[in-house]
């Protein structure tokens, strides 16, 4: 099962999604909002968001791979993180939120 992390630091209003544990061999700018890690494959590692709609999977996917098992819970959480990052008292600064690709979501 594809499990991956996304930390939203609301100090900032920036979120993280890491897609793999995987080492970062480069960063590509998707748009002003949005820069992405790559492995040394070329593969997606993490999305950084500087603001909760940062970015599109269509838009993420025009310009990096993503494979095939990160498509579904990349895109959900792509969705997810505006109302994440805006719930007042939901999460604290740098919470954990946990998503695995069978769509459960817990706060860690």
């Amino acid at each position: 099962m594809t499990q991956m992390s996304i930390t939203i630091d609301q100090s900032v209003n920036a979120v993280y999604i890491a897609l793999s544990d995987a080492e970062v061999a480069r960063t590509v700018q998707v748009n002003s909002a949005c820069l992405v890690d790559l492995d040394e494959f070329d593969c997606l590692v993490g999305v950084e968001l500087l603001n909760p709609r940062g970015a599109s999977l269509s838009e993420i996917q025009t310009h990096v791979h993503v494979r095939s098992e990160d498509i579904a819970p990349l895109g959900q959480a792509l969705k997810m993180v505006p109302a994440y990052s805006m719930a007042s008292g939901s999460l604290t600064s740098r919470s954990q939120v946990r998503v695995r690709q069978d769509t459960e979501f817990s706060a860690a």
